[in-house]
């Protein structure tokens, strides 16, 4: 089986963002960690800050989420 690809979670309990390549999709929209996972909070608000990044809402035509 092949390993399923790296994706980063955002934790509304903890206010952090996580990445691991151990979840479960409950098909519901939740997603379960199901192993170790790793804090990248701090390494995404220094690359934002770093490369002055600014968000913008893209409007698209599906409900699909780019990975």
């Amino acid at each position: 089986m092949a390993a399923k690809p790296i994706r980063i979670f955002f934790s509304e309990l903890s206010r952090r963002f996580y990445a691991t390549r151990f979840y479960r999709d409950e098909g519901d929209g939740n997603v379960t960690v199901t192993g170790e996972k790793f804090d990248v909070t701090n390494q995404i608000a220094g690359l934002i800050e770093q490369h002055n990044v600014a968000f913008k809402v893209r409007e698209t035509t599906d409900n699909t989420d780019e990975h």
